[in-house]
């Protein structure tokens, strides 16, 4: 994309396309996923109903087990 914009010869499509670029080269930096700090993300443990959903899920809950 920059290097179309050097070959713009009409001075408002130029702007444009240049604010455009800027923008989009902002909008990567903040999104990039390796531009802040690496860790694991925070998970909690799982509660009691959300225990009986996946038993209930995996046919756990029969009267057997």
């Amino acid at each position: 994309m920059a290097l179309r914009i050097e070959y713009l010869t009409d001075i408002d499509e130029r702007v444009a396309a240049e604010e455009w670029l800027a923008w989009c080269r902002h909008y990567v930096a903040m999104r990039d996923p390796l531009g802040g700090e690496i860790r694991m993300p925070t998970v909690k443990p799982p509660g009691y109903s959300e225990l009986q959903e996946f038993r209930k899920r995996r046919g756990l809950s029969a009267g057997f087990w």
